[in-house]
């Protein structure tokens, strides 16, 4: 998904559809928030839901992750830290892309006003009227004032298999879960991606099947983000 298109792999035969490998669309749903870095941004970016791109706060956007709070020592800080922090404080991560579950709040921070990521909110239903993706976690924040430690851009949702067929037989596996933090042990995380969709319309149905829709892990760096739902 590149915020107009993409995100869905759907694959629909008459017969019988055989599947023994691995069909991949692990992160391919909604984007990750963009992380704090630099002076004159002071909060991290909300992840990407089925409402749009996010802005920079530390509420949900739907289902996408609220950014953490970062901490600007210049003269451009808006988000000013609780005096007795510092600007050596901590930044704060990122929260999580809810899907049908919600995301899980990000952690730490100092700030008096946004602190942590709020976790994305649970959507869609389970007719599956409409398809929709998991959403993206926040960024993380980051401290222009600490060694201009940057923060960690949230990670992507998972996107949408479709899968139609007289038969759907194998042994493989159907990952469309949202991606998992890359390990920074330095840098504040940004909250994982909300799992996708997996939808089998067939009258016969494999139970050798993998499916992994879980939400993307973020305890990763220092402030670990929120998980994905």
């Amino acid at each position: 998904w590149d915020g107009q298109k993409g995100g869905i792999l759907a694959i629909n035969v008459s017969g019988i559809l055989q599947i023994d490998g691995k069909i991949e669309m692990q992160g391919k749903g909604y984007r990750g928030g963009r992380a704090y870095c630099g002076i004159g941004l002071d909060q991290a970016t909300q992840g990407e839901s089925y409402t749009g791109s996010g802005s920079m706060t530390c509420g949900p956007n739907a289902g996408g992750g609220g950014g953490g709070g970062g901490v600007d020592g210049g003269p451009h800080t808006n988000n000013k830290v609780v005096p007795s922090c510092g600007y050596t404080a901590p930044a704060a991560s990122g929260g999580g892309g809810g899907h049908k579950t919600p995301g899980q709040n990000g952690n730490g921070g100092c700030q008096a006003s946004c602190n942590a990521g709020i976790g994305g909110s649970q959507y869609g239903t389970d007719d599956i009227q409409n398809i929709v993706f998991g959403s993206g976690g926040g960024g993380g924040g980051g401290n222009q004032g600490w060694s201009n430690r940057c923060g960690m851009q949230g990670t992507s949702g998972g996107g949408a298999i479709i899968l139609s067929a007289r038969e759907i037989i194998g042994s493989g596996m159907l990952n469309a879960s949202g991606m998992d933090m890359t390990p920074a042990a330095s840098a504040v995380s940004g909250g994982g991606g909300a799992g996708g969709e997996v939808i089998l319309k067939s009258g016969t149905i494999s139970d050798s099947f993998q499916i992994d829709i879980r939400g993307g892990n973020a305890k990763q760096g220092s402030n670990q983000g929120g998980d994905g739902g």
